[in-house]
C-alpha cells in the first residue's frame, strides 16, 4: 500500500486526478457512467461551474474579466487561407465554439448551432515605421481583451489577424471563459497547428474523432452529481472548519464591495531554479506545484503572520479520458488549506501539504458554488468567499509552431482581475521561468506587486537550497534590498524623547496647534 501511496503521489496532478476519479468510479459501480453522447441535439443544460459565470455576468453584465485572449505572433510564409480553414475546422469539431448562453423561463441553457461562419479577417495595422505598428497592434490587442463578449451572442469567440508587415502578423483570438479553459488553449492550438500544416500540406490531418462534446459533459455531470452533492458538501465543510480570512496588507482600504479592476505584474526565473524546484520535488516524491504552491505558502505566512491560510487552486475536472480532448469550461478551483505552525522546515512544509493535495484532489467534484453553500463562509460584501487568492502552475512542452512560421506569444495586459491575487508560475520546457500574478488595482499598486515577485523568486530559491532550515527564517530579500536596509540603520544614533504617544501628540499640538492633523470625507480636523 506505501509503494502504490508513493506512485500515486508522483504522478502530475492531472494524471492523479483521473486515476482517482476512475478507481472512485470503479469502486462505487459506475465507471460506465461517465460521460457520454447525451443523445439529444436540443438545449442542453448548464453545467455547474457554467451557472456560476452566467450568475456573475447577471450581477455585473458587460465585463470583459471573464475574457480569455489568446494572442499569437506569426512570422514567416504565413497562409492566410489555410489558417483561415484550420479555424474553421477547430470550431467544427468542438461545439463549445458553437455555443450561445440563452436565457429561458425555467434558466438558462446551451443553445449549440451546427455551423457558424468563420472568416478570419485581416486588418492593416497603420504605422510609419514596424515599431509604430508594433506598438498601435498592442493597444489594439489590450482593447480586444477589455470589449466583453455577449453571453446570448453566437459564437463566444472573436478571431481576426493584424497584419504588420509581409509575413508578420498576430492571431487574436479572444473566447469567453464559460465555454474555454487553460487546457482547452492547448487543445485549440494543438489543433489549430495539425489543421493548418493539412491545409498547406493536403496531408491528412492525425486528429482523433471526438466521442463526446461539452454540453454532453455538462448534462452528464448534473446527473452523476445528483446524489453526491451532500456528501461532498459534507467533507468540505469539515476540511474548512474554523478558518479565517487571510488579512493581505494592502495600499489602500477595502472597497465596500467587492471590484474587478486589474493589471499584471511579471517577473523571470532563471532554469537553474526551475532545475531545483524539480529535483526537490522528486526527492519528497511531490510534483514541482506542491513545491512551488509551499513556498507560496510561506511568503503568505511572512506578509499576513498567519499558520493557517486557505487559497483557491485549479483543477483541470478531466478525470475521464473522453473528455481530455474536448474544448470546453471544465475547470474549477478546489482549496488548499495549508499548517504552517511551529515553524516547520521546508520539507516538512511540503509533506504536510502532499496528503492535503491528494484529498483536495479526489473530493475536487464539487462544484465551487456548492462548497460556498456548504461551507456558508460569513458574509462580506468586500470580498470573495472562502479564499481571495489563488495559485496556478502552467507548465508546458516546447511551443508549437505552424509549418514555415514562427509562433511567439504576447501576453495581454490586465483587462480586469478575477480574485484579489491571481499567482501564475509558467513553465516551458527550454526556457526560463515566468512568474506573473494578476491583481486588484483597487487595493494594490504595480510597484507592490513588483515587490512581491522579487520575494517570492528569492524565498523559493533559499528554501530550494536549503530545505531543512525552518520556512519562516528563509532570507525573502534580494541583496539590493538588505543592503539598502543596513546602510538606512547604520547611521548616527538619535535620542528618543521619553514619553507617550499620546504625549507626543499633544506636544505636537502646541507647537502647530492650527495645522491640519486629520482630513477625511470633506472634513478637516486641526491639532
Amino acid at each position: 500500500m506505501t509503494d502504490v501511496m508513493k506512485r500515486l503521489a508522483n504522478l502530475p496532478e492531472g494524471q492523479r486526478a483521473r486515476f482517482l476519479a476512475q478507481l472512485r468510479a470503479q469502486v462505487e459501480g459506475v465507471a460506465s457512467r461517465g460521460p457520454g453522447p447525451r443523445g439529444d441535439t436540443g438545449p442542453a443544460p448548464l453545467s455547474y461551474a457554467q451557472e456560476s459565470l452566467w450568475f456573475l455576468d447577471k450581477l455585473a453584465p458587460g465585463t470583459a474579466v471573464y475574457n480569455v485572449p489568446v494572442f499569437q505572433r506569426l512570422r514567416g510564409e504565413v497562409n492566410v487561407g489555410a489558417l483561415r480553414a484550420a479555424l474553421a475546422g477547430v470550431v467544427a469539431r468542438h461545439e463549445a465554439l458553437r455555443t450561445a448562453i440563452v436565457d429561458r423561463d425555467d434558466g438558462a441553457v446551451q443553445l449549440i448551432a451546427d455551423s457558424v461562419p468563420v472568416e478570419l479577417p485581416v486588418i492593416e495595422v497603420p504605422g510609419d515605421d514596424l515599431e509604430a505598428r508594433l506598438r498601435a497592434a498592442e493597444d489594439l490587442m489590450d482593447k480586444e481583451a477589455a470589449t466583453p463578449i455577449e453571453l446570448s451572442g453566437m459564437p463566444l469567440w472573436r478571431g481576426y489577424l493584424l497584419r504588420l508587415d509581409p509575413g508578420d502578423y498576430y492571431l487574436v483570438f479572444n473566447v469567453h471563459h464559460i465555454v474555454f479553459d487553460g487546457w482547452s488553449q492547448a487543445i485549440f492550438e494543438s489543433e489549430l497547428t495539425a489543421l493548418y500544416a493539412s491545409a498547406v500540406t493536403g496531408a491528412e490531418p492525425r486528429l482523433a474523432e471526438l466521442t463526446v462534446q461539452y454540453p454532453d459533459y455538462s448534462a452528464w455531470q448534473r446527473e452523476w452529481l445528483a446524489g453526491r452533492l451532500d456528501e461532498l458538501g459534507n467533507y468540505w465543510r469539515d476540511q474548512l472548519k474554523g478558518m479565517t480570512t487571510l488579512e493581505f496588507p494592502t495600499d489602500r482600504p477595502r472597497p465596500a464591495s467587492v471590484t474587478f479592476n486589474g493589471a499584471q505584474a511579471t517577473a523571470k526565473m532563471s532554469e537553474q531554479a526551475k532545475n531545483r524546484v524539480r529535483e526537490l520535488a522528486r526527492q519528497e516524491g511531490v510534483t514541482p506545484y506542491t513545491v512551488y504552491v509551499a513556498a507560496f505558502f510561506a511568503l503568505l505566512q511572512r506578509y499576513c503572520g498567519a499558520d493557517d491560510i486557505v487559497i483557491g487552486a485549479p483543477n483541470a475536472n478531466r478525470q475521464y479520458p473522453s473528455v481530455e480532448p474536448v474544448i470546453g469550461f471544465f475547470i474549477s478551483m478546489m482549496v488548499l488549506r495549508a499548517d504552517l505552525s511551529g515553524d516547520p522546515a521546508f520539507r516538512e512544509l511540503i509533506q504536510r501539504l502532499k496528503p492535503r493535495m491528494v484529498d483536495s484532489i479526489s473530493h475536487a467534484d464539487l462544484p465551487f458554488g456548492k462548497l460556498v453553500d456548504a461551507v456558508s463562509p460569513p458574509r462580506d460584501p468586500s470580498r470573495l468567499p472562502v479564499f481571495q487568492t489563488t495559485f496556478v502552475l502552467n507548465a508546458s512542452g516546447t511551443p508549437g509552431g505552424l509549418p514555415g512560421v514562427t509562433v511567439s506569444y504576447r501576453r495581454p495586459r490586465g483587462a480586469g482581475a478575477r480574485m484579489e491575487m491571481s499567482w501564475i508560475v509558467a513553465e516551458r520546457d527550454g526556457e526560463d521561468v515566468t512568474l506573473a500574478v494578476e491583481y486588484n488595482t483597487d487595493l494594490f499598486d504595480a510597484a507592490t506587486m513588483d515587490g512581491h515577485l522579487r520575494h517570492y523568486r528569492e524565498l523559493l530559491i533559499n528554501l530550494c537550497a536549503r530545505p531543512d532550515e525552518p520556512a519562516g527564517q528563509a532570507q525573502l530579500l534580494t541583496p539590493d534590498e538588505r543592503a539598502w536596509l543596513l546602510a538606512v540603520g547604520s547611521g548616527p544614533a538619535r535620542a528618543v524623547r521619553e514619553t507617550t504617544a499620546a504625549g507626543q501628540f499633544e506636544a505636537r499640538a502646541r507647537e502647530l496647534p492650527g495645522q491640519a492633523a486629520l482630513a477625511t470625507a470633506g472634513q478637516t480636523l486641526t491639532f
